[in-house]
């Protein structure tokens, strides 16, 4: 009795050490798996957002310009990201297609501030979802218009969470 009230903190320290190590091993597993499989993806995706009352059809003859004359041309994926937060895909990016252009347009495309700050939200949902489905590690972006501002906001108030 003597002994164990003498040392309790060093066999606290010890015994909380041996609980947190598990816990602490299991987690850094988890997230080098992650890291490895964005840091080896050849996947870099073009993202585009339209503007304010456009669709996530709005990029169709640009995407067609840009694979216009090419043998093998760009993947196209659209996301509609719906006004419950829910995602609508359309088409799919083919297998070995390390460059596909993906479009992500909005239920609620409206303008105004509010909004643009509420699509940026909602941009941030369908972007987690992408890197989920697809790992890459690093991607273009073109905003047209208000799919600029989306992007600004998202950058600034999101983008931070995938550094």
């Amino acid at each position: 009795m003597k002994f164990i009230k003498r040392y309790w903190g060093w066999i606290l320290g010890i015994a909380l050490f041996f609980i947190l190590l598990f816990p602490s091993l299991s987690w850094t597993r988890n997230n080098v798996r992650v890291l490895e499989k964005q840091h080896n993806s050849q996947l870099s995706s073009l993202i585009m957002i339209p503007g304010s009352s456009a669709t996530e059809n709005r990029f169709d003859r640009l995407v067609a310009k840009l694979n216009q004359n090419n043998s093998r041309p760009h993947s196209l994926l659209k996301v509609k990201v719906m006004n419950d937060d829910s995602l609508h895909f359309t088409r799919q990016i083919r297998r070995g297609d390390n460059e596909p252009m993906i479009v992500v347009g909005f239920e609620n495309n409206k303008d105004g501030y509010s909004n643009i700050k509420q699509q940026a939200r909602r941009f941030n949902i369908a972007f987690k979802k992408l890197t989920e489905m697809y790992n890459f590690n690093n991607f273009k972006k073109i905003g047209h218009s208000n799919g600029g501002l989306i992007y600004t906001t998202f950058l600034e108030n999101y983008y931070f969470e995938y550094s």
